[in-house]
């Protein structure tokens, strides 16, 4: 059993934490309650006070700002080099570049649009948020190429000019899908790790904590980034390969486009081993930032292995200007990598954007486990803690007695108080602290306690125990019971001349819910906190709460006519349960 007791126990307190607390029932005129301290988290998970919910707002629009800046301000880039191609090649005026300019910018103010959205969603999952997230990236771009394609339709080229505007919105959305998929991504790795304004040694504490678990991750694994690898890539060459044959290329064209993937999967490849794994210790920001320009070189040499599979290794026809020598391959290059940067820049965006998604979620998982475990550790200490406070004052007492029975020539009594000490002693060092023990055993060990009581008070204690038959095979925290007779013999029993009556109840509130109880007709001698009754009542409300949290309470209080009642309140688990959990 106490092999998987502590743990058990622990597990509940870590559920009963965060569950609502239960109305105090029964006599009482006070109710012990502790407030336990946890570990604070980290990172910003909700609205906090005033000041902090506004300092939250700004950061949120600045890294908005910063953002869409980066993002679609890297669009804008490409999207002016790829219109000056077509207005070259084409014979337009240059006046038209704003068209995609426009484009862009209403680009910029949905993909800003969702970001607020999804900040407004902070209560909720990131499992949640990330399927918002791609539900309203969808739904951006296809908003966006509705507006899109009047823009730029004078800059467009035949084969755009001649679908259908069913194909071209598809078309369009299928392109940009990437770019609002990617900031939306972007937005919810930064903004899940938002801190809070912490000062002093909490924000220091914090900092260790996402360090000291950051230095025990060695980043994204490699069964894990070559799985991703293997499903993006695969995923990216089999839909060119059915756009392409859609287009009217020969399936037996196919090669150039796994070549071409290869070439994207060998440099993104590159990059995390060169780059971004390394930089596992830096912050999200400084990450995504570096991620973005990743993308840009990734894209860059994604280009340059396009080029060389259908212009070099194996040539495909070419425009006639390159196949009349008026242009050479290099100035081909040139004219075409802005187009072709514009087409490719969204997928190394999005490749970015899942890379950093999967590696910030194992990297948070890794700061949950140690946050859990430092938790864990935190209630143990204070689990141990508690039960070793238990007031030593009988020990002193028993041997007190011990000694004034041998000065009494009491030898048999003396005797059989020491053996039954050792006993309980014994019991007492045997189990751990954090424990959990049969109902059945915790009594048999309080009855040893009291009858090595009895002895000293003789006919002034009078013990009786009312326990159901049923709540014998319950679990209890070790020698909980402790305190609660030890108040009971000292403000009840020692204060007393006359016989005072000592009684132990346990029973079945419920089919969840366990009650005992210690009474004694003392006379109704309040238990001071003056003279450390409140200190004993005080550890044992405090280790409830500790062991489970609101499912644990502890009521105590004079009785009518005299007397005084502690009745704790736990849940009902059997040793058997608690196996099967």
């Amino acid at each position: 059993m106490a092999e998987f007791v502590p743990a058990l126990a622990m597990n509940r307190a870590w559920r009963a934490t965060n569950s609502k607390q239960a109305p105090s029932q029964g006599p009482v005129s006070r109710v012990y309650s502790v407030d336990m301290t946890t570990l604070d988290l980290p990172y910003e998970r909700g609205s906090g006070s005033p000041g902090t919910a506004s300092q939250g707002a700004v950061a949120r629009w600045r890294t908005i700002a910063i953002l869409t800046a980066v993002v679609w301000g890297a669009m804008v880039a490409l999207s002016v080099l790829g219109s000056l191609h077509a207005i070259q090649a084409q014979d337009l005026a240059v006046g038209l570049i704003w068209r995609p300019i426009t484009a862009d910018v209403f680009g910029a103010v949905l993909s800003a649009t969702t970001a607020f959205g999804l900040a407004r969603l902070r209560r909720y999952s990131i499992l949640a948020r990330a399927v918002t997230a791609v539900a309203a990236s969808l739904a951006a771009s296809v908003i966006f190429s509705f507006v899109s394609i009047g823009l730029i339709e004078p800059l467009a080229g035949p084969s755009f000019l001649q679908a259908g505007f069913e194909a071209r919105l598809i078309r369009m959305a299928s392109l940009h899908v990437w770019v609002f998929a990617a900031y939306a991504g972007f937005f919810l790795l930064l903004d899940q790790e938002e801190p809070r304004n912490m000062g002093g040694a909490s924000a220091a504490a914090a900092e260790t904590l996402r360090l000291g678990s950051q230095e025990g991750y060695p980043g994204l694994d490699a069964r894990w980034f070559w799985t991703f690898q293997a499903a993006f890539w695969s995923a990216l060459a089999l839909f060119s390969i059915a756009n392409s044959i859609n287009l009217g290329d020969s399936p037996t064209q196919a090669w150039r486009i796994l070549l071409a993937e290869a070439g994207g999967f060998a440099v993104t490849g590159l990059a995390h081993y060169t780059l971004l794994r390394p930089s596992r210790l830096w912050s999200l920001g400084r990450r995504a930032a570096l991620a973005l320009t990743v993308s840009v070189a990734t894209t860059a040499a994604y280009v340059l292995g396009i080029f060389v599979s259908y212009f070099i290794i194996a040539p495909v026809e070419g425009p006639p200007s390159l196949a009349t020598g008026e242009i050479t391959r290099l100035e081909f290059l040139l004219m075409s990598a802005p187009r072709w940067m514009f087409l490719n820049f969204p997928v190394f965006v999005g490749w970015s954007g899942f890379y950093l998604a999967l590696d910030s979620a194992r990297r948070l998982r890794a700061q949950e486990k140690r946050l859990y475990e430092s938790m864990m550790l935190a209630k143990d200490a204070q689990v141990k803690m508690l039960r070793f406070q238990l007031n030593p004052h009988f020990l002193f007492n028993t041997l007190n007695a011990v000694s004034s029975l041998l000065l009494d020539k009491r030898t048999e009594d003396a005797d059989a108080m020491l053996g039954r000490l050792a006993r309980f002693l014994r019991f007492a060092l045997e189990v751990l602290p954090d424990d959990e023990t049969t109902l059945e055993d915790e009594i048999a060990a309080q009855r040893l306690y009291l009858e090595i009581e009895q002895i000293r008070f003789e006919e002034r204690l009078q013990i009786a125990f009312d326990v159901e038959a049923g709540c014998l095979p319950a679990l209890v925290p070790t020698l909980i019971l402790q305190p609660l007779l030890e108040n009971a013999v000292k403000y009840g029993v020692s204060r007393s001349t006359r016989p005072v009556h000592v009684r132990v109840c346990a029973r079945r509130i419920d089919a969840n819910r366990l009650e005992l109880c210690v009474t004694d007709d003392g006379g109704g001698i309040a238990h001071p906190v003056s003279s450390g009754g409140g200190v004993g009542l005080a550890n044992v409300a405090a280790r409830l709460r500790t062991i489970y949290g609101a499912e644990g309470m502890l009521d105590s209080g004079p009785m009518e006519g005299g007397g005084f009642i502690a009745r704790i309140v736990l849940p009902f688990v059997t040793v058997s349960e608690a196996a099967e959990s």
